[in-house]
């Protein structure tokens, strides 16, 4: 029987400020990974998967660490990602229809 892991508490304190800190090969390698794994999102930053790999780098962690956290955490962070992910575009959309 497979050994259980209790969920693995990480500081998400600073993460939006962190996120800043990617670039765009973090971006693509995330996909990469996503995609070698099988996922077929057409957006791949609607993937849980692919913004959960975003928060393991932005925070210097391995991916598993990030796939073993309390599940409301996970969401709030991988929440977290998506909202970094789409700020810009939706203030370049709000900046240009003004």
């Amino acid at each position: 029987m497979a050994e259980e892991k209790k969920a693995n508490k990480l500081d998400i304190s600073n993460l939006q400020e962190v996120l800043g800190e990617l670039s765009a090969i973090d971006f693509m390698n995330a996909e990469k990974a996503c995609r070698l794994s099988g996922d077929t999102f057409p957006e791949i930053s609607y993937s849980s998967t692919f913004r959960a790999r975003l928060v393991a780098k932005a925070l210097g962690v391995d991916f598993a660490e990030v796939k073993n956290m309390p599940i409301s955490d996970f969401n709030t962070a991988v929440g977290m990602v998506m909202v970094f992910l789409n700020e810009s575009l939706a203030n370049q959309v709000i900046q240009h229809n003004n």
